[in-house]
């Protein structure tokens, strides 16, 4: 991009914010008169076809949004989507119900903050198992399977045993250790195991498992 096309995308940008100040709600047809006459004071010569083509740049960047009234910078100024955010950003796979837990706020709330997220591209939403888990757009789809598994409370306490515990475990003895269900731990193993999070071994008759070093 040249020097004077980032010119321009900038002083757009510029203008849309100005736009939005007054409350308005962005439409690429209303806003083009607008961006038109307001770079047309400060000599930029771009007729409407070019307006077009940035703006389409800067919708496809998720800069903007159609029928919004805010654009990505200001997404996160919200105190509440920035904690949705950063939640998610640092627990990859979590579900709704835990989100609100964790962040306090009401489920309606949460479905607003959490569509905008997705709407500027900052979260994505994966359907694993049957939940709706969400990550943020930087986890590769490849990873997402791994990363809802890795997330899950018994999976956290299971791999945290298996570290303090690196010389090789049955399940039995995992399962008598965090008193959980036996059919419990065999799930999780399995998933952990399938996820390539862990070390499954066969030795003198026994299955242990070992944490991935």
């Amino acid at each position: 991009m040249s020097m004077n096309s980032l010119l321009i995308e900038k002083e757009i940008i510029h203008t849309i914010n100005s736009y939005l100040e007054e409350n308005k709600t962005f439409k690429v047809k209303k806003i083009i008169p607008y961006i038109n006459s307001q770079i047309s004071k400060k000599g930029l010569n771009l007729n409407q076809n070019g307006i077009k083509s940035v703006l389409s740049k800067l919708l496809k960047k998720k800069l903007i949004v159609e029928g919004s009234k805010l654009t990505r910078h200001d997404i996160l100024e919200n105190s509440k989507r920035q904690a949705i955010y950063c939640f998610v950003e640092q627990n990859p796979g979590s579900i709704s119900n835990v989100i609100m837990n964790e962040v306090q706020v009401s489920n309606y709330e949460l479905y607003w903050h959490l569509k905008m997220l997705e709407k500027f591209d900052y979260i994505k939403i994966g359907t694993i198992q049957g939940h709706t888990a969400y990550f943020a757009t930087e986890v590769p789809p490849k990873e997402m399977n791994t990363q809802y598994i890795l997330n899950k409370p018994k999976s956290k306490r299971i791999l945290f045993y298996l570290e303090e515990n690196d010389i090789g475990v049955t399940k039995t003895k995992i399962a008598e250790d965090l008193s959980m269900h036996f059919n419990t731990v065999a799930k999780y193993l399995d998933l952990l195991h399938n996820a390539s999070a862990i070390i499954k071994d066969k030795k003198s008759n026994q299955t242990l498992y070992f944490p991935k070093k």
